[in-house]
């Protein structure tokens, strides 16, 4: 397994490169081209892979946790199983994407094309209510994909009755201790 942390592969010529099970957490991978690369349960946790080639590129249980794929070209690439939680995939090309198991909870897909045709083989991509879609006019529900509980934010009465049963315990708590006293 490769330990490329940090490395700076920016503007690289990775086509056909083999990095299965590497460590590329925060590398900068801006622009690189990774047409077919093996990506298969690499970490790429944190990497800058803005505007990178990734066509047919199988990146198959890799993860991509919070890395920067904004315009990246993945068209025809694998992504099942791959963890794509809280990525940045603004204007991503995802022409015949298989998205099998993919994750995309809390993902930034905004203006990401052709997401209506990613395709899985077996188990649906998931979303949650964080994962951004706006302006690709996709429909995850309708494209089968699942959605998950994942994080939700309060509404703001559920932060006032949490406040006001803190004060409630409070009030008790003063009027208990004045008694004693």
């Amino acid at each position: 397994m490769a330990n490329l942390t940090g490395a700076i592969l920016a503007l690289a010529d990775l086509n056909y490169a083999n990095l299965s099970n590497a460590n590329l957490t925060g590398a900068n991978i801006h622009a690189a081209n990774l047409t077919r690369a093996r990506l298969a349960y690499a970490d790429l946790t944190g990497a800058s892979l803005y505007a990178a080639n990734l066509t047919r590129a199988n990146l198959g249980n890799a993860t991509l946790t919070d890395a920067d794929l904004n315009r990246a070209d993945l068209s025809g690439a694998h992504l099942n199983g791959a963890n794509l939680t809280s990525a940045l995939l603004t204007g991503a090309d995802f022409s015949s994407v298989n998205t099998s198991y993919a994750d995309f909870c809390g993902a930034n897909l905004t203006n990401a094309y052709f997401l209506s045709s990613t395709y899985f083989v077996s188990g649906g991509p998931f979303y949650d209510s964080l994962t951004n879609f706006t302006g690709t006019g996709f429909d995850p529900v309708a494209a089968g994909w699942t959605l998950t509980g994942g994080a939700s934010v309060p509404e703001p009465s559920t932060y006032a009755a949490i406040f006001g049963t803190v004060i409630l315990g409070f009030a008790a708590i003063d009027r208990r201790r004045r008694k004693v006293a």
